[in-house]
């Protein structure tokens, strides 16, 4: 085959026996001859065939040639760097190029690279793949897999730089020494990031998460003594004052922008991100060492830890209240807070009825021969008179219901507040039951009886127990109408079973009385 030196296979399968034909053998391959093979006949047509830089395309056999270098790459690792030397791959611009020299984007592959040049605005050396490429005589997936092993270019590109620009530089600085007998000084970037992630764009934020993803040491734990991750930074001045190391000005920059996309269209710094809002396509592994770098998530989990220490701080003092609570006697803490809002003075009155009623002492009376009471009682029953009834004359009090009845409404409408509840002017309560249609039960009680003629005004919304006692035991009775004529605010004293109270008016009714009051003088 052209472009392949051969040895005569005599040379080293002839002579006078093994020993000698062995020795011929060994010779050849310490030479640097090896047996002939497919990469040897792919590396003489690549050299016959390939070399040429304004060689014309025909794409028959171009695409028959790429099948076996395809072939070759998949079989033999280590003819990569041999395929890789050489312009097997036409760009745009229809001109072979080397494999460095292409960039991959769609169709061939999703990668961004495309969006970033644009952005970027910069001249460069890269061309796009040629789309005869989309060819269905060539598997273009397989293709496009095997230009990027290649070299074709589908990432960011990492910049090494040196270490000033850290953000730790100081602390860098400080590496022990003062002769600089082996340094080291090395810094990794991707120029233009924050431009990058000002676009807000997902197809960016996947290139640049696809770049870091794949860069060495950084999706797999890494070996610092190599001296190589792009995710610290080494700076040393020399061996025996040994290197001091910090994460790279790359981890900074991707900590510090809003690239990260989430679900929704929002950007956030990698600190600010939820792995479960990732878009589709975004492969995430908690335990890469560069998301740990990147701190990925560490704002929302500080959120998450605070807000759980908050709740078992709540928990913590709820706990301690109900204990406390439930040492002082009360059901609950609740409880206890309710009845601490109520006025103390308030509180003291509650206590003294509370204790009044249980000092009261319920009346026992038991029969001492039940039997013969029981015999007395039915006797007397026998011997009880019968119920009868007769007419007789009585005086009535002409017009008396009549008002009644419009004093009714006027202190229903007066007493009814605007929840709907209405209240005994004495107890400052809500009346304590109602009648079966639902109204109020209320007595109405004539405020001052010596006024000659009657007024609806002139009555009281009182509950039974207060109606009786100003009936029946009113300590005021002489005194009301001039404490009504002279009254301002809307409670007037009053003295009721030997004890003080008040009668509480609406402005309303306040003013009504003084009006008929003053029509009396």
């Amino acid at each position: 085959m052209e472009g392949v030196n051969c040895v005569d296979a005599a040379v080293y399968t002839s002579g006078k026996g093994k020993v000698q034909q062995d020795g011929a053998r060994k010779f050849l391959e310490e030479v640097g001859v090896t047996t002939l093979g497919e990469r040897q006949l792919i590396e003489a047509l690549l050299k016959s065939s390939y070399s040429d830089m304004n060689r014309p395309l025909k794409q028959g056999p171009y695409l028959v040639d790429m099948r076996r270098f395809m072939k070759l790459a998949d079989e033999d690792a280590a003819a990569v760097p041999l395929l890789s030397s050489f312009p097997l791959f036409m760009g745009t611009d229809n001109k072979w190029h080397k494999p460095g020299d292409i960039f991959l984007d769609t169709p061939f592959l999703d990668t961004g690279i495309a969006d970033y040049l644009t952005l970027a605005g910069e001249p460069t050396k890269l061309v796009a793949l040629a789309g005869f490429y989309e060819s269905p005589r060539i598997d273009t997936l397989k293709l496009a897999c095997f230009a990027e092993r290649l070299g074709c270019v589908s990432k960011l590109s990492v910049t090494k730089t040196t270490c000033e620009e850290n953000p730790q530089w100081s602390y860098l600085a400080s590496a022990a020494g003062e002769r600089y007998t082996s340094p080291i000084d090395q810094d990794y970037l991707i120029k233009g990031i924050q431009k990058l992630a000002a676009q807000k764009s997902v197809r960016l934020a996947k290139l640049v998460w696809d770049t870091v993803s794949t860069l060495p040491g950084t999706a797999h734990p890494y070996d610092y003594a190599t001296n190589q991750n792009p995710l610290r930074a080494t700076y040393r001045k020399n061996e025996r004052g040994g290197a001091r190391f910090a994460d790279s000005q790359l981890v900074h920059q991707l900590r510090s922008a809003a690239w990260v996309p989430q679900e929704g269209g929002e950007f956030v710094r990698p600190a600010e991100a939820r792995a479960e809002l990732l878009p589709h396509g975004f492969t995430f592994d908690a335990g890469w060492p560069w998301i740990k770098a990147i701190q990925f998530g560490m704002s929302v989990v500080l959120e998450s830890v605070k807000a759980q220490t908050e709740t078992a701080a709540v928990v913590e003092r709820q706990r301690k209240q109900q204990e406390a609570a439930k040492a002082l006697g009360f059901e609950d803490a609740e409880t206890a807070r309710r009845l601490a809002e109520i006025p103390i003075d308030q509180q003291k009155l509650i206590y003294a009825e509370w204790e009044r009623r249980e000092s009261v002492a319920l009346p026992e009376h038991e029969p001492a021969n039940p039997g013969r009471r029981s015999e007395r009682v039915f006797s007397h029953a026998l011997n009880s008179p019968e119920r009868k009834t007769e007419e007789r004359t009585r005086s009535v009090s002409v017009g008396r219901e009549e008002i009644k009845l419009a004093a009714d409404q006027y202190l229903q409408q007066q007493y009814t507040n605007a929840d709907a509840e209405q209240i005994c002017q004495i107890c400052k309560d809500v009346l304590p039951f109602k009648l079966d249609d639902g109204t109020y039960f209320f007595e109405t009680v004539e405020l001052l009886p010596e006024i000659e003629r009657r007024h609806p005004q002139n009555y009281l919304c009182l509950c039974p127990n207060h109606a009786a006692m100003f009936r029946h035991a009113n300590n005021s009775r002489d005194t009301l109408r001039e404490l009504i004529s002279s009254q301002s605010s809307n409670e007037a004293p009053v003295v009721l079973a030997n004890k003080e109270h008040s009668i509480y008016f609406t402005k309303t009714h306040l003013n009504d009385m003084r009006a008929i009051l003053g029509l009396l003088r």
